[in-house]
């Protein structure tokens, strides 16, 4: 057995197992009286930073503005856009210490902002575009695909000329946020051309990787060392544009013209391994979700529709999961989330309509979790969501029209609706998890959609099971375990929405974190011995 170091300032985080769950959830403020909504609809617009929720929030006054939560009240914390103007503040990053986050004040275009919570300290970071123009890439509710935190620092889609996006990068300071490398700059010409617009960024064996019109590249953060992997497909004559890139320790996988990719880093190892004839249609959310050594996609090769499928990597790897919904149609697994090494999804069969289901990458182990609305009648509709905090699985889900939160700690029986609106459906949506509680919007009686908080601990049962202590906590380098570890184990470390983040068969020297961004985090232990999973939590600050 591992035996490691204790100290005084280790928190300890027991599994929790949902026995029985409460009925309420609480509305924090009708921020923008009335049937107005005071809860944006935009990706990545809250965050947990010092204890505190930051958002962008809508008061009725002053548009859609950067707003707090402290866990009693919400605040102002600036009037961005002065006015009734919306600053849209989005994006949001922690780098080194500092919170990041992406607005528009009306007067610079949609730059880089930074906060401490109050309003003389929320300023604008740096005009990269001067003037009216926007210095980051300005998309439609996913601009998250254009940033991605390596080494401490925050990497994006930026520019300071018009339709030249180039890879960029900040530190959080005026001087450190800089032009990496313009790949759309022609050495013969010595002109610029239309910008190559990264995105995608992924951590791979030690690098940063991200999909750009001109290919596959990869950076180890310096510009001579940001490199071409691979830019031609000799089966499209428009070139290599992958996307959907995700990382196991072995392998990056990636779709282009939606066929599966793999890449080891190299030009020669970065290659197609399995053609699939159909586009994917009916499909939200990540493409790929990382299992153990394997991801798992949905697919169609024309044959069995949209389905499951999972990859170890290699063509003969690459195999179909199961056909859920049996012909040619198919119904692609959407909206998903990996808890205790299980995948939950939004799953199709015509007897049970669209259901909440559970797989572990095997036909055997892919099954209906809970038919939420009974019969053939679908549980879910579009858009809706599922989130995990690592502990249990937040979602909307009922019947039409009457959407509400439902919560599962992944079991038929530890599966329930919790009624947020009792005049219809509460339809609630933008999950976050706040100091075991869930900050999330939602509609209730005759008012918009507004902010609500459920308290996970308070409506959950507790029960003993195995204990460690990860100190510090909250850290922002690096963590330790004190406690006894199976014999045979890997920690794991995932994000909140289940995404593997790094893997490690030896903590014995701690745990380096210093690369992700401030949230909370799950660390799992699996016992390889008798293949049990226990996970914990920890705060990067």
């Amino acid at each position: 057995m591992i035996k490691l170091n204790t100290t005084i300032l280790s928190i300890c985080f027991t599994i929790f197992f949902s026995q029985a769950w409460g009925q309420q959830a609480t509305l924090i403020s009708d921020l923008n009286p009335g049937s107005n909504s005071g809860g944006s609809s935009e990706e990545n617009s809250s965050i947990v930073y010092n204890g505190v929720v930051y958002f962008s929030g809508n008061d009725g006054e002053h548009g859609y503005e950067l707003m707090k939560y402290d866990g009693t009240s919400i605040t102002l914390v600036k009037d961005i856009n002065e006015g009734l103007g919306d600053s849209e503040s989005q994006n949001f990053y922690m780098v080194d210490g500092k919170l990041l986050f992406s607005a528009d004040d009306g007067v610079h275009g949609l730059e880089f902002w930074f906060t401490d919570g109050t309003e003389e300290g929320t300023q604008l970071l740096i005009d990269l575009n001067e003037g009216a123009g926007d210095g980051l890439y300005a998309g439609f509710g996913n601009t998250h695909n254009s940033f991605g935190i390596y080494n401490g620092e925050l990497y994006f889609n930026g520019r300071d000329r018009p339709n030249d996006n180039e890879l960029w990068k900040t530190d959080g300071t005026v001087e450190g946020t800089v032009l990496l490398k313009n790949i759309g700059y022609d050495n013969a010409s010595g002109s610029f051309v239309t910008g190559t617009w990264p995105e995608e960024f992924t951590v791979f064996q030690g690098n940063l990787y991200f999909a750009s019109r001109d290919g596959l590249w990869k950076t180890n953060g310096t510009t001579s060392g940001t490199v071409l992997i691979l830019e031609e497909d000799p089966d499209d004559a428009f070139g290599f544009d992958p996307g959907d890139l995700a990382a196991t320790e072995s392998h990056m996988f990636m779709m282009h013209n939606s066929d599966v990719w793999v890449s080891d880093g190299t030009t020669s190892g970065t290659k197609k391994i399995k053609d699939f004839e159909n586009t994917v249609l009916n499909w939200f959310g990540p493409r790929f979700r990382v299992l153990d050594d394997f991801v798992l996609f949905p697919a169609n090769d024309g044959v069995t529709g949209d389905e499951l499928w999972r990859s170890d990597g290699t063509g003969a790897g690459t195999q179909l999961v199961i056909d859920l919904y049996p012909g040619e149609d198919g119904y692609a697994p959407q909206n998903t989330v990996v808890l205790d090494g299980k995948m939950y999804f939004k799953g199709e069969t015509p007897e049970t309509g669209i259901e909440f289901y559970v797989t572990d990458g095997t036909a055997a182990g892919t099954q209906l979790v809970k038919d939420i609305n009974p019969g053939s009648g679908a549980g879910f509709y579009l858009p809706s969501t599922i989130f995990t905090d690592g502990k249990n699985i937040f979602m909307s889900a009922g019947k039409p029209f009457n959407q509400e939160l439902w919560v599962s700690d992944g079991t038929t029986e530890g599966t329930f609706e919790i009624d947020t609106n009792t005049n219809g459906e509460s339809y609630p949506s933008k999950f976050l998890a706040y100091n075991d509680k869930i900050f999330f919007i939602a509609r209730n009686g005759n008012i918009g959609r507004e902010h609500f908080i459920y308290d996970v601990v308070s409506n959950t049962n507790e029960l003993a099971s195995l204990t460690l202590s990860i100190f510090p906590n909250p850290s922002n380098d690096n963590i330790f375990l004190d406690g006894q570890l199976p014999e045979n184990y890997r920690v794991s470390i995932y994000d909140n929405l289940g995404k593997l983040l790094m893997n490690s068969e030896d903590v014995s020297n701690g745990i380096n974190i210093e690369s992700l961004n401030s949230s909370i985090y799950i660390l799992s232990i699996l016992d390889k011995s008798s293949n049990s999973i226990y996970s914990y939590r920890f705060v990067k600050e």
